[in-house]
């Protein structure tokens, strides 16, 4: 059969497939929640029948393209009320067929991460939405909404069976893959797991194929797992929070070592501590668990550093890591100790009193807590042979991103007014009640303020650095 035979077939046969869902919704047969499945798992089992018939990629990756725009146009007009969720908006229906191009496009040849990562996304993730609702086994929430640790233990149940019944990969591989594989989907909302999920878990499943399964992936995967797990119990992080750790931590871990782990333990544990000392200290900074998105945002950037290092190999991507930890450093010790201050902190803009903990606010303590911070991390490349030069360049950088950072929250980070609690937050709600706008771009909340200032504070050590021949 010649490929655009199969490429006609494969796109009538998915469009039919919607099309049917959308009627059963419309007419009430089965419920949105049910209707979606239905295209989760039918899209992407006329997949897998195809890749039989296929000599390469180029039907599916058209495929998947084509299906990314009908989405968005779908989901912008609302017309295929069927494919999505209930009483939710999210982008799940667009990053489905994105990531099924990504996860094509790269590994279409290599089975196990093709057939592995997409039956985590095809049946895993539809599953723990059926599971999740049947076997609540212990609900969490967060910004963009609702899961239960049972819905995301059936991802896992997914990636362990394909793995080991059809692949025979060694069962500790497959049990540890899983573990990742439910974090990658526990760990996301709004219908970002869809993307999360598959193509997160073929970069392991890549590593894990490239590299074997080796004593560093298992000694980073336990060590991610023994932060992950205490810090929940000591409320340093949420539930998601501790799932992205542990993704995050396995990944530095296993690829950088200690050379890589060090540093970002130390981040997490200083600043963990110091936002529990001082909480209750400021009306903005509450000291609650970070969550996913902090997480994120905080360790999002270094570890793209430590894949650039994987792939990419150069002597500079870990001082770059090094100097986005620095700055995100900087700014908790600057917030935290400048919280502890008898002095009120002024705005970075107008110099006119803020509260303690207010976005953009700056104080003499709180400066003195951020270089000492910024310092703190860099030292690991003075520890590492890397010289006193780049130590001290590192650790200027990582306080001029901090104040990057107040300036940012001073002028463009989104702020919302809890008339309940007094407090002043960048989500808009907050004790169950919708909060009152007070300034700022609305999408631009403190996490994207802390990852625009630690990426601009690398992208300046990068230039300093090749315009200095390193």
């Amino acid at each position: 059969m010649s490929q655009i035979a199969v490429t006609i077939i494969l796109f009538f046969a998915i469009f039919s497939l919607v099309g049917v869902s959308e009627i059963l919704h419309r007419k009430r047969v089965v419920s949105p929640e049910v209707s979606r499945k239905i295209v989760h798992i039918g899209v992407g089992t006329l997949i897998f029948l195809s890749y039989p018939f296929l000599a390469g990629p180029f039907p599916i990756l058209l495929l998947s393209v084509i299906f990314v725009f009908i989405n968005a146009i779908g989901l912008f007009l609302g017309t295929f009320k069927g494919m999505e969720g209930v009483e939710r908006e999210s982008a799940g229906t667009i990053l489905y067929p994105l990531s099924v191009f990504i996860v094509t496009l790269f590994f279409f040849k290599r089975k196990l991460i093709f057939f592995t990562s997409l039956s985590a996304l095809f049946y895993g993730d539809a599953l723990a939405a059926m599971v999740g609702s049947v076997i609540p086994i212990k609900r969490f929430s967060s910004r963009g909404g609702t899961k239960s640790l049972g819905g995301s233990l059936s991802v896992g149940l997914v990636v362990f069976f394909v793995m080991t019944a059809f692949f025979h990969q060694p069962f500790l591989a497959a049990l540890f893959l899983s573990i990742i594989a439910i974090s990658l989907e526990g760990g996301f909302f709004g219908g970002i797991d869809n993307l999360t999920l598959p193509v997160g878990l073929s970069f392991f499943l890549f590593y894990i194929e490239k590299s074997g399964f080796r004593s560093e992936f298992i000694y980073g995967f336990t060590l991610a797992l023994l932060l992950a797990i205490p810090s929940i119990i000591l409320g340093f992080l949420t539930y998601d929070g501790g799932m992205v750790t542990l993704v995050i931590g396995t990944l530095i871990f296993s690829i950088g070592g200690i050379k890589w782990a060090l540093p970002i333990i130390t981040f997490f544990l200083t600043s963990s501590i110091l936002t529990k000392l001082v909480k209750g200290r400021s009306v903005i900074k509450s000291g609650e668990a970070r969550d996913a998105a902090q997480v994120l945002a905080n360790g999002g950037l270094p570890a793209i550093f430590v894949l650039l290092e994987f792939l990419y190999p150069w002597k500079m991507w870990y001082v770059l890591y090094i100097v986005a930890l620095s700055v995100v450093n900087s700014d908790t010790w600057s917030t935290e100790i400048g919280a502890l201050s008898r002095l009120m902190p002024r705005s970075i803009v107008n110099f006119k009193k803020l509260p303690r903990g207010s976005s953009g606010a700056v104080s003499p303590c709180g400066s003195l807590g951020g270089l000492a911070g910024s310092f703190l991390i860099s030292a690991f490349l003075l520890f590492y042979g890397y010289g006193f030069k780049i130590f001290m360049i590192t650790g200027l950088l990582g306080f001029l991103g901090n104040v990057l950072d107040s300036f940012l929250g001073a002028t463009l980070e989104v702020q919302y007014f809890c008339e309940k609690c007094g407090g002043i937050f960048d989500v808009e709600y907050h004790c169950g009640e919708r909060l009152k706008y007070l300034r700022g771009i609305r999408w631009f909340g403190n996490n994207m303020v802390n990852f625009t200032a630690s990426l601009l504070g690398s992208i300046i050590a990068g230039l300093i650095f090749w315009l200095g021949g390193m």
